[in-house]
């Protein structure tokens, strides 16, 4: 299996600059042809359940590619990881493409347009967790990859039994 925090270092870097790929094109696409049009507000609120759904989608790929195990206190490390890797990364392209410093980008975090992004990226950070327990539970139609082991010492997630 190898050691369980190199490989969620791994997997949270992996999670974040794929969803930071897909975030960068999406948000030409909001900053050139939507928001001068319909304002960066309302224009931020529709890119955000897009970016949130692949998010979704690409946690979902690199945490099974990578076999990443469904103990919370990995998913954890992992959204945490991909936050961190996420914010440096958001902060490098506002310096170098933008010309803004650190602090400009944190005030811009305080406009509405700022709040609700920094919120999808909250939530971006939650996702390798609640996907093991959204498939945990159930939901999707699927089981995990691996079945946690039982015991809720190990901080493992349940998984209930299969019924065929």
């Amino acid at each position: 299996m190898g050691n369980p925090l190199a490989l969620s270092i791994k997997a949270g870097v992996a999670y974040a600059v794929t969803v930071f790929a897909i975030g960068f094109l999406l948000g030409t696409a909001r900053v050139l042809l939507l928001a001068p049009r319909v304002g960066s507000t309302i224009a931020v609120s529709v890119e955000t359940p897009i970016i949130l759904a692949a998010s979704w989608y690409v946690s979902g790929i690199w945490m099974k590619r990578l076999v990443v195990g469904a103990e919370i206190r990995t998913r954890i490390l992992v959204g945490a990881v991909a936050f961190v890797t996420l914010m440096i990364l958001e902060i490098a392209l506002s310096i170098s493409l933008f010309h803004r410093s650190v602090g400009e980008y944190l005030a811009g975090l305080r406009s509405p347009a700022g709040a609700i992004g920094f919120a999808a990226q909250v939530c971006f950070a939650t996702f390798p967790l609640l996907n093991v327990i959204a498939v945990s539970s159930g939901r999707h139609g699927r089981q995990p990859d691996r079945p946690p082991s039982h015991g809720r010492a190990t901080g493992s997630i349940p998984v209930p039994p299969t019924i065929h």
